[in-house]
């Protein structure tokens, strides 16, 4: 077992380069070639929030659509919009994504919530993203990678737990670490305790072989004080009464997401236009550097650059 504990994404990221590389071995599922590092442990003391790399550039909205995406309980393309090569993944017949975690986000962190409301202890806060239609669906393009999060309160600290079966180290691990590290900032704040350990287990941690020299070039890279600068900084969370508040800001930023795709110029007055992650994805769609407001608005600005 490979364990890992650093202090963000950004430290952690090139030393599972480095690991993958140097101990994975062989393995060619759907025969494509990767290299195969498995059961990898990876402990987070601080939340990140951009990840900035100029070998390894991320669109810097796509992990703030998605989890707003997920928690209005969608499946349908608008992921598309934000990057093209989701196509990929999604059923022709129904054009929607099989493997959508939306259904189980939306359905599921309300009890999620409740529970943790309920009994500040408990160990029931535990949320199944597989279910029983991935699995006699299995040709479908779109599995779930993430099957299980889990939420404890231990000294008023909010620890979140993601299990994952299949992690593309280079691809979607990026995306998915930022997204669910929001998230468990979202809910710390709605519970009024302060962000824990984020803990990643993953079965199968690797690279495409395509990916491999990329992977190696980014891992080398060393960021600028700028860069340091932007790392450090902290998004602000607004402090949510109840899980219906924190559901709709969520669902307000997806439309916003959804309608910025469709060049709408006036949005309806009751979405948000002037907080950081709406600047940010609008900045994006545009290609236009706006006043930046946050760590979301910089990324783009610097993304832009």
């Amino acid at each position: 077992m490979t364990h890992l504990s650093g202090t963000s994404l950004n430290w952690v990221w090139p030393n599972l380069v480095n690991a993958v590389i140097a101990n994975g071995q062989a393995a060619s599922p759907r025969n494509i070639d990767t290299i195969e590092l498995e059961n990898v442990e990876i402990d987070y003391r601080n939340s990140t929030y951009v990840f900035t790399n100029r070998i390894r550039r991320l669109n810097p909205v796509f992990h703030l659509v998605e989890l707003m995406y997920f928690m209005d309980g969608r499946s349908d393309d608008l992921l598309s919009k934000y990057i093209k090569k989701m196509d990929d993944f999604i059923n022709p017949d129904t054009r929607r994504f099989d493997g959508s975690y939306g259904p189980a986000l939306h359905q599921g962190m309300p009890w999620v919530s409740y529970m943790l409301t309920s009994d500040e202890y408990t160990r029931r806060a535990v949320l199944p993203i597989i279910n029983r239609e991935h699995i006699v669906r299995p040709q479908s393009k779109d599995f779930p990678c993430n099957i299980i999060l889990g939420f404890k309160i231990r000294n008023k600290q909010l620890n979140m737990n993601v299990v994952t079966r299949s992690q593309d180290l280079y691809r979607g691990f990026l995306y998915d670490t930022l997204e669910f590290q929001l998230l468990q900032s979202l809910m710390a704040s709605l519970l009024r305790v302060d962000v824990g350990i984020y803990h990643h287990t993953i079965f199968s941690l690797h690279l495409y072989q395509q990916d491999i020299g990329l992977a190696q070039r980014a891992a080398k890279f060393m960021p600028n004080a700028e860069d340091k600068v932007l790392a450090d900084m902290k998004p602000k969370i607004p402090e949510f009464e109840s899980w219906d508040e924190l559901w709709k800001w969520c669902h307000y930023r997806c439309i916003f997401a959804e309608l910025a795709t469709q060049e709408v110029l006036d949005f309806p007055a009751d979405l948000p236009g002037d907080d950081d992650i709406s600047n940010a994805i609008l900045a994006y769609i545009q290609r236009q550097n706006v006043v930046p407001l946050g760590p979301y608005t910089n990324w783009v600005n610097k993304w832009l650059e």
